[in-house]
């Protein structure tokens, strides 16, 4: 123990033994006061001895050696590290314009509406800048064989920037085609130029010559017994005939065969010289004389030979 535990023990211990016979005869007492005087312990220096220490021994654990011969444990390599995604810079999407409003209607296309039924047409009207009206046409409907039933029509509409006030585009009613194009037929003048007919010798072989024209057309019809028939004029759909009325031209053009027989072939004989033929012989005259035998002109010819042949053998 150091000094000051001595000394605490010691103070105690007389105190304890002061107050312990009061309190065995506290009961015989009499009922005063007692004044309980306290000794005031003794001072004590307060000097500490010196603490010795003891000093501990911790125990170093020791490192073995490594062993060269033992391969070392594989180093696992570093994760890939991904590079973070790079997010472009989106434009914020550009707000729609609203369509500009369009209360003019548009105007009536140009039909153009000539005679015949292949030169119809029509063409864009032209209308201001406020109202920019376009148009189009559809086809024609056709039947089984090719005819048209329905010509279409032609309508009007705005483009995408611009819109009527009940939010449509396309302008009704349309302009149907079959009340602009009448397909009046053109009038054509006549007559027709007239075919040529040649009737040779023989039965049912009249040759039928057609003229050519730009505007007429032509059909043969024969007839099937006796070589005879007609040949009709008449003009292409969208025309008609002036004065007439109609495309066939009247009166047709009609042919009749001859019936007339050629004249019988020369006969020829076995030999294959026909009668009246000059021989070797004979000779034709080139004059009215009769015809002179070819014999006698030789000897003419070989007499002349001997003359002239003795004359000259004199003048040598």
């Amino acid at each position: 123990m150091n000094t000051r535990t001595k000394a605490f023990a010691a103070f105690a211990t007389a105190a304890a033994l002061t107050l312990l016979p009061m309190v065995a005869h506290a009961d015989e007492l009499p009922e005063e006061t007692v004044e309980v005087v306290e000794t005031p312990a003794e001072e004590i220096p307060a000097e500490e001895a010196p603490i010795e220490e003891t000093p501990v021994e911790v125990p170093v654990e020791e490192t073995p050696e490594p062993d060269p011969t033992t391969p070392e444990p594989p180093v696992d390599a570093p994760a890939p590290v991904e590079p973070a995604p790079v997010t472009p810079d989106v434009p914020a999407p550009a707000e729609t314009p609203q369509p500009i409003i369009v209360e003019a209607a548009p105007r009536v296309p140009i039909f153009n509406d000539p005679c015949g039924t292949a030169n119809d047409s029509w063409a864009d009207p032209g209308n201001t800048p406020d109202a920019p009206w376009q148009y189009d046409q559809t086809a024609p409907v056709l039947d089984g064989n090719g005819e048209i039933i329905d010509q279409g029509y032609v309508y009007a509409f705005l483009p995408d920037t611009h819109v009527m006030p009940n939010g449509n585009r396309t302008w009704y009613p349309v302009w149907e085609k079959s009340e602009y194009f009448t397909d009046a037929p053109c009038p054509i003048e006549g007559p027709p130029p007239a075919p040529i007919f040649t009737d040779p010798c023989g039965a049912d072989n009249v040759v039928v010559t057609l003229p050519q024209s730009d505007i007429w057309l032509y059909e043969v019809v024969r007839d099937e017994v006796g070589g005879s028939g007609q040949v009709l004029a008449f003009v292409p759909e969208g025309f008609v005939i002036a004065g007439q009325g109609g495309r066939f031209w009247d009166p047709v053009f009609e042919f009749r065969d001859s019936q007339v027989g050629c004249p019988p072939a020369v006969p020829t004989d076995p030999g294959g010289v026909s009668p009246g033929t000059p021989t070797s012989d004979v000779l034709a005259a080139t004059g009215p004389a009769d015809m002179v035998p070819a014999g006698i002109i030789a000897a003419m010819f070989l007499g002349l030979g001997v003359i002239l042949f003795t004359r000259r053998r004199r003048t040598n």
